[in-house]
């Protein structure tokens, strides 16, 4: 929710310097790209986090699940 935040906050600071002659729709279909790649990026950190992890604990014999 933060890089969405940032991005969000960047796109309408970067809206006001903008070239005059770019059109309004080309530079919403710049941000939304922007934020789609934000996205990505998260996702993509994420699953590399989980498969990291998951990883480790499978070298190191952790219980997944030590509660139970």
């Amino acid at each position: 929710m933060t890089g969405f935040t940032a991005a969000v906050l960047y796109g309408a600071y970067r809206f006001k310097y903008r070239p005059h002659d770019m059109p309004i729709s080309l530079y919403l279909i710049q941000l939304r790209v922007a934020a789609q790649g934000v996205a990505v990026g998260s996702l993509t950190i994420g699953m590399i986090y989980m498969l990291g992890k998951r990883a480790y604990n499978h070298f190191y014999n952790v219980p997944s699940d030590p509660g139970h």
